[in-house]
């Protein structure tokens, strides 16, 4: 998983008031996690081994206790909380506990930009 700072991943993001925009021509999930969170742990772990099965999806991790800021810019008021962004800029947000099965069938959905 890339690890990135608010500077480096808001090249990806056009953001004007609550309106954020993706611009990559790969999608991506966003794993926003904190070190005390024991559930963000879980969850990081199937990521991880997910991020190996889905190489044509981009898997950025964010502590918020390190990166704040990007914690704000995307309301993040949960964890573990994960934003699912498609390349047809369609986004969907998850947070709590979810199964491998589970995700892996929501990245299969964002791979043909069905999220929903």
């Amino acid at each position: 998983m890339i690890k990135i700072t608010t500077k480096e991943l808001l090249k990806n993001f056009d953001i004007k008031g609550e309106k954020c925009t993706y611009k990559n021509d790969k999608p991506c999930i966003i794993d926003f996690h904190a070190s005390w969170c024991q559930p963000c742990k879980t969850i990081h772990k199937i990521l991880t081994d997910l991020e190996v099965e889905n190489s044509d999806i981009i898997f950025y991790s964010v502590d918020i206790e390190e990166e704040y800021e990007l914690a704000e810019v995307f309301q993040i008021k949960n964890l573990p909380t994960m934003v699912l962004c498609s390349k047809e800029n369609d986004t969907m947000r998850m947070s709590g506990s979810i199964n491998k099965e589970m995700m892996q069938n929501k990245l299969n959905k964002l791979k043909v930009s069905n999220i929903a």
